[in-house]
């Protein structure tokens, strides 16, 4: 068993507007159910309907993103409320031209090239974001994540060439 394996979590920083929203579209239901009691059965639908939209809202908001990194494989994970996950992607270190900070001069010539742009970042501004620019069936994708140390180092080690720290 001669395979590197590191996992690192990221949480996305939950949006400043919905701690406004949330507790507003909580009132609204509250005050729908209590109108539903006293009224009729379509505004029981309608306060159901709003239930459901603030649940799945307040979901869709608490977001963590798990880095897979297995032998030459990076895989992008999204996990919503703790609870659901999903693969998003995964790239192959071989089909990969560069990984580097987001601010580096090594990316400097892949400014103005066009790209899908896949963002697994915290949206956090203190934190370090680094870009991997990844040429998968023939369209150039760049991946915007943030690795700890041991997934860089991992990396470094798999395609010394391409992986640029500084």
């Amino acid at each position: 068993m001669n395979e590197q394996y590191c996992e690192c979590m990221v949480k996305r920083k939950v949006p400043g507007y919905s701690y406004v929203v949330v507790p507003i579209m909580i009132t609204v239901c509250v005050l729908l159910w209590f109108m539903a009691i006293i009224g009729n059965f379509i505004l029981m639908l309608v306060a159901l309907a709003a239930s459901a939209g603030v649940y799945f809202y307040y979901r869709s908001t608490r977001v963590e993103y798990e880095y897979v990194y297995v032998g030459g494989d990076l895989s992008f994970d999204r996990i919503q409320a703790q609870s659901r996950r999903k693969r998003m992607c995964t790239f192959d270190m071989d089909h990969t031209e560069i990984v580097a900070p987001l601010t580096s001069h090594a990316m400097d010539s892949f400014q103005n090239k066009q790209m899908t742009v896949k963002d697994f970042t915290s949206k956090m501004p203190d934190r370090r974001v680094y870009v991997m620019v990844c040429n998968q069936d023939g369209k150039m994708t760049k991946v915007l994540f943030e690795p700890n140390e041991k997934l860089l180092n991992m990396m470094r080690m798999a395609a010394p060439r391409k992986v640029n720290i500084y």
